[in-house]
This record gives structure tokens, C-alpha cells and sequence, in this order.
């Protein structure tokens, strides 16, 4: 709150040191209907309705594009608050509006709500001054929206053949033990929050999802990627994306607006309490209604500089990032995908993470920002590297991996939220799994999203999950039944590498579902998915459905307690190192001088249910343990390419 108070505060200076003519003589409107029209280009810039005549100015400088402190008569804005009085001094009630009525130029730095917790470096590592301006940190400026090489996903940036020299010399002796020491575009070059990008947007090219007449869709009658050929990928790709990011940036300009108009409700309640106001005073709040109206069909929209003498945009591959600004400006809600088809080069190229997420932030708006607690990026690459086992097993649990509940679900549902508990992914049709973090499982509308498409939080960082339906016998939502067979693929973006297995559930008896919700039958001819009622009966099984198949023991979650109290025979590990179905295990805390019975120990083929659960849970690859945080008790096999386990 203190740090919104003092930003309005350097604004008020601002606007009270400009000079300039009010523009109340001149129409310096900006149509907010839905005729506004988006002319692409480098820069985006507005183009007025029929009735509005052109100034002379106008017509000499066509793409000069409109700003908020343009649109509002410079007097009214000197008419709100000034330094020298409280936040109250006009009125007890007063509601402010001055962060919808902001201009481009106040906030012309990156947010520091997502780069404040990153180490502040220029391009040649030094460190810079705390009074320095607010930078991208570099590992952001590396990667963007590129398809892979294999055509199956997005995947990083990889450092050139020097860089990565002189990174393999600096990676510590637990990386170079372990199956992570060739990947080039690993973790500090690459940040994690990184690969959460390219993981939810692979998900989301999976899902189909598409901004269609102002409502976004996971139902678009096209051929759904993974049923592409590779060439059809290639061909299809910038169209989909364009689809993708449109839907991410829209979630982000539908919740501002919503707030927008909340606010303007707050406002008509503050001006009818206001029984008496002379002519004067009446005209200035009446404008500055209007203003916040138009601001409703707004969004502020990011772009990266322009060159000067080219007018060619400069992209940030190479540059220092000192030299990396963000320019931004206003479009019209419904010219969201006219914006990203004119900028989608700069989302491919590197940087296109940052800037996608500058251009979210800035739709949310400032007032709901500066009021979120703490980061929404809180970057442990450099420790999280060292917590890496030879096993690619993190040997200390960290809930977030740089990017935050609150950030993650600012993406998919428009709100922060700080767990994963209580809201989902439906917009999007995706759901979200992650290992071992019992503290904070997602709910089960994450476990069973509406598509059967997860974004993974693992060891490393973030991957994508989802089902292959070319072998599939039955319907998708048949996965939960005993015994039940499917083929899931896993997307690494930091490898680069598609992997499948064959997953088999287990053979306890099926999840129990109420009998106050009946089967329905439907007429012949009738499509299941039409009928209301069977959509609510779907909807009623994913809030009933535990997270955890059958019943019984093995129905509750193995805790993290559970497994720190196993204790492996050091024996059998020492002759058969990471063959753990080989092993003696024992269930049950000891104390660190206390000799353990011969008989206590028991060998993995005469385990049953729960143990032989926790075992695997402990032991097994970890893209098994990912697996079985949604289907705990599966058995899953057939791993593809053979002998390689996917890096999760």
C-alpha cells in the first residue's frame, strides 16, 4: 500500500509540474465502442471514428498513438488530489480513480512485481547500484514462443558454444553426477518461471484454446494438434499461438475491465451522496466518469523499442539489459488479436516471455497490482541447483519454483490467488500436478481437468503431461475406471524431448459417486455432451472424486513423513546401486545409533498396498511419482525412447 501511495504520489508531481494546453477545445476522443479500430504496426496506434475531424497535427503524424494524459483534460487531472493534501482532505468518501486514469508514460519502467526478486545484473554479470532503474533480469531476455526442432512443443533458448564452455565449467559436481549435465539451456541461464511459460502455452496449443467474438474456447471445430502431421504443425504454428496468446492477454483485459467497471459503480454511489455541487465542480467529475467509462473497453498492451532511424522494433537478443525498455499503450479490448499478430515476432523472438508478461500485468491494471502482496516471481535458481541429487531428486522441498501460486493463477483465471487451492484451470480445459507437496495439493477440478492436459511442477521446473488418444478405447473421462489402460506423452521444454508410457490403474474398486446424481439416458442421436444433465453429472463426479483411487489404507495421501521414515538396507544399495526392487526396506522412525532387527527388514517383492507405494513414491523415477499424484496406485511401464525416463 505504501509503495501504490507513493507511485500516485511521483504521479500528482508529474502531472502538477506539465505544461501544455487543456485539450477540453480540441476531440482528442478515443471511441471505446466495439468500431474502434487497431492499425497494426510497430507501434499501436488508434484510429478515430467517421465522426470525429482530424487535427492538423492528426494528419501529419498519422501513427502517433493516443495516451491516457492525452485523453484527459490536463486540468481535471490537476482538479483530484495535490501533495500538499491527505488521501481524504476532499472527502471523506472519496473514490480514487486516478490509477484507471493513468497514463502510459508514468509506468514507463519493467514491474517490479515480477522482476524486484531477481538479482539486478547487466550484461556482463556486475552487479547493478540499488538506485539503478528496474531491469528485466537476463535470464527472461533468453527465451521466447519457439517451436521445437521436433515439432512437439516450445522449448529454451540454448546459450552458443562459448557460453556454454564456460557454464559447464562453473556447474557444481551434483549436476555434472547427473543425467541434467547436457542440458544446455538448464537452470540459472534459463530461469525456472521461464519453463513455466512454455509449459502452460504448450499446454494450451494442446488444448486448442482459441479467442473467438470476445469469448474464449476449448471447443473449436479444427483438427487438434497433436493429431497434426509435423508439417502441418509447422505451417499451423503462428496461427495457434496467435490463438493462445490472445486468450492468455484477454483472461488478464476482462478482469481489469471488470474491475474497471466495479470501480465506476463505486463511483455513482460517491457522486449521489454528493446531494449539492455547483456547475464547476458537477462538469469535473462528470469527465472524469466518462474517462474511467471509456478506460472499461481499454487494455494497455507492451511492445518492445523502436529503432529511430529504421522503424524496425529492437529486440533484446544481445542487447544489455539496461538497454531493454518497455513501451506500451492503450488498444481497445476486441483488438487484443490484431495486437498479437502485429507483435507476434517479438513473442517469438527472445524476451517474448517478458514481454507477454509485462503486457498481463499492465491489463490487470495498477490499482490491483500495487495491491498484491509480495512478488508474483521469486527466483531460487541458483539455489535450486544445488539442491539437485544424482537422481535429479531435489533434496529440499520449495513450493513455487520462481513462479507463485498467485502469478499462476493470475494466467488461467484472472485473480490472484495465494494456494492452488480453490480455483482452476477451466477457462483453459488444463489442470495442474505437482510432487510432494502435500501442504498444498491442487483441488481435484486440477487433478481432472475438463481436457486431459496437465502442467507439471517438478524437480526441475515445469513440463507438460497429456493424453495420447490414438490408442484410447473408451472416452476420456474413463481413465479413473480399475485397470484401466492409456498411453500418457510428457513435453520437457528444457530437453526439447517428447516422451510416452503406458499407465495402467489400479484394480481397487472405483471412486463412489452419489446416488443423489442418476444415470441419464439420452434419446439416439443425441450428443452426451449437449445434455445438460450430464454435464452437471460430470461436473458433480470431478467435486466428489478424491484424490486418491480406491478406498481404505492407501486412499489418503503418503505424506512427507512417511517417506523420510523409510530406511533403505545399506547393504543392498551398495551392490546394487539404483535397482531399489532389489532392496530391504524398514517402515517406522529410529533412532541414529539404534541397530535395526534382521527381521525388520523386508524385501520389495513382499510389499502390499501403502508400502509398496511409499517405496515407489520414494524411489521410483520421479516422472512416476508425478504420474501417481493423480492416479496414486497405477502401475506405469513402457517408457519411450527405451530407458530413458523423462526429466520432470
Amino acid at each position: 500500500m505504501a509503495l501504490a501511495m507513493a507511485n500516485r504520489a511521483s504521479r500528482r508531481v508529474l502531472m502538477a509540474n506539465r505544461d501544455g494546453n487543456p485539450v477540453g477545445r480540441e476531440d482528442h476522443n478515443v471511441s471505446g465502442s466495439d468500431d474502434e479500430t487497431f492499425m497494426p504496426g510497430p507501434v499501436p496506434v488508434f484510429r478515430k471514428g467517421a465522426s470525429s475531424s482530424p487535427t492538423k497535427s492528426e494528419s501529419t503524424t498519422p501513427s502517433k498513438r493516443k495516451k491516457m494524459d492525452d485523453l484527459v483534460n490536463s486540468n481535471l487531472r490537476l482538479y483530484g488530489h495535490s501533495d500538499d493534501e491527505s488521501d481524504n482532505a476532499y472527502d471523506d468518501d472519496t473514490v480514487d480513480i486516478d490509477d484507471y486514469l493513468y497514463g502510459t508514460e508514468d509506468y514507463p519502467d519493467p514491474s517490479r512485481v515480477l522482476w524486484d526478486s531477481f538479482p539486478q545484473h547487466d550484461a556482463d554479470g556486475e552487479s547493478l547500484s540499488e538506485d539503478s532503474p528496474q531491469v528485466i533480469p537476463i535470464s527472461w531476455l533468453r527465451s521466447g514462443f519457439n517451436l521445437s526442432e521436433c515439432r512437439n512443443g516450445l522449448a529454451m533458448h540454448e546459450p552458443t558454444d562459448d557460453e556454454w564452455d564456460d557454464i559447464r565449467r562453473s556447474l557444481p559436481q551434483n549436476i555434472r553426477d547427473s543425467t541434467l549435465k547436457n542440458l544446455r539451456a538448464l537452470f540459472p541461464y534459463n530461469c525456472k518461471g521461464v519453463s513455466a511459460m512454455l509449459s502452460l502455452v504448450t499446454a494450451l496449443l494442446y488444448s486448442g484454446v482459441s479467442l473467438q467474438k470476445g469469448t474464449i474456447s476449448i471447443n473449436v471445430d479444427r483438427k487438434a494438434f497433436d493429431e497434426l502431421t509435423l508439417e502441418e504443425r509447422r505451417k499451423q504454428f503462428d496461427v495457434r499461438l496467435e490463438d493462445v496468446l490472445s486468450s492468455l492477454i484477454f483472461v488478464a483485459a476482462k478482469a481489469g475491465a471488470q474491475r474497471c467497471s466495479k470501480k465506476i459503480a463505486d463511483y455513482d454511489k460517491f457522486l449521489a451522496r454528493r446531494r449539492t455541487m455547483d456547475p464547476e465542480e458537477q462538469s469535473f467529475h462528470l469527465q472524469r466518469r466518462q474517462w474511467l467509462e471509456k478506460r472499461t473497453h481499454l487494455c494497455n498492451v507492451c511492445w518492445w523499442d523502436v529503432d529511430s532511424t529504421t522503424g524496425a522494433t529492437s529486440f533484446p537478443a544481445g542487447k544489455d539489459p539496461m538497454d531493454v525498455n518497455v513501451n506500451n499503450s492503450f488498444t481497445n479490448i476486441n483488438d487484443i488479436r490484431s495486437y498479437v499478430r502485429t507483435h507476434l515476432r517479438s513473442f517469438k523472438e527472445p524476451g517474448g516471455c517478458a514481454l507477454l508478461l509485462e503486457t498481463i500485468i499492465r491489463c490487470h491494471g495498477v490499482e490491483y497490482i500495487e495491491n498484491l502482496k509480495g512478488n508474483l516471481l521469486v527466483c531460487n535458481c541458483k539455489e535450486s541447483i544445488k539442491d539437485i541429487g544424482s537422481s535429479n531428486i531435489c533434496t529440499k522441498t520449495r513450493t513455487d519454483d520462481c513462479m507463485t501460486p498467485q502469478l499462476l493463477s493470475l494466467l488461467l483465471t484472472g485473480e490472484a490467488r495465494s494456494s492452488y487451492q480453490n480455483w482452476s484451470g477451466d477457462t483453459f480445459g488444463i489442470g495442474l500436478l505437482r510432487m510432494n507437496h502435500n501442504d498444498d495439493t491442487p483441488n481435484n477440478q486440477m487433478l481432472r481437468p475438463l481436457k486431459q492436459i496437465w502442467l507439471c511442477q517438478g524437480d526441475t521446473g515445469y513440463s507438460t503431461l497429456f493424453l495420447q488418444k490414438k490408442n484410447l478405447i473408451g472416452k476420456e473421462d474413463s481413465l479413473d475406471q480399475p485397470g484401466k489402460g492409456f498411453q500418457l506423452a510428457h513435453w520437457n521444454c528444457w530437453s526439447a524431448e517428447l516422451s510416452t508410457m503406458q499407465v495402467i490403474s489400479t484394480l481397487l474398486e472405483a471412486e463412489p459417486i452419489s446416488n443423489t446424481v442418476s444415470e441419464d439416458s439420452e434419446d439416439e442421436g443425441k450428443r452426451v455432451l449437449d445434455s445438460i444433465s450430464a454435464r452437471i453429472r460430470k461436473e458433480h463426479k470431478r467435486n466428489l472424486a478424491s484424490s486418491t483411487n480406491g478406498s481404505g489404507e492407501g486412499s489418503s495421501p503418503i505424506t512427507a513423513e512417511e517417506l523420510k521414515s523409510i530406511k533403505s538396507h545399506p547393504d543392498d544399495e551398495k551392490y546394487y546401486p539404483g535397482q531399489y526392487r532389489r532392496w530391504r526396506f524398514h517402515f517406522g522412525s529410529t533412532g541414529s545409533e539404534s541397530v535395526t532387527p534382521v527381521d525388520a527388514w523386508i524385501p520389495f517383492y513382499r510389499l502390499r498396498g501403502r508400502q509398496r507405494m511409499s517405496i515407489e513414491m520414494k524411489f521410483a523415477p520421479r516422472i512416476v511419482a508425478l504420474v501417481r499424484s493423480r492416479w496414486p496406485m497405477a502401475t506405469v511401464r513402457d517408457f519411450s525412447p527405451s530407458g530413458q525416463y523423462p526429466i520432470v
